[in-house]
């Protein structure tokens, strides 16, 4: 999907020069700050410079990889 056309469906105004989407990264634990990882600190520098491409880091977004930390 062109950058364009979602930000008119996310009735968004915007002069964006492109969009930048994943379904896999690396997800901080709860002892983490997300600005110690690498994907966050790559997210951050592809919105604010547009420097590309981006690093997902050690993909762990996956509910198997969290399946320890499950509370009954």
């Amino acid at each position: 999907m062109k950058s364009k056309k979602l930000l008119n469906i996310l009735d968004l105004k915007s002069e964006a020069d492109g969009v930048f989407e994943t379904e896999n990264w690396e997800y901080p634990d709860y002892l983490t700050d997300p600005s110690q990882l690498i994907s966050f600190q790559s997210f951050a520098q592809y919105l604010e410079k547009g420097i590309g491409p981006v690093n997902s880091g050690e993909i762990n977004n996956h509910w198997k990889e969290w399946e320890d930390y499950d509370i009954d």
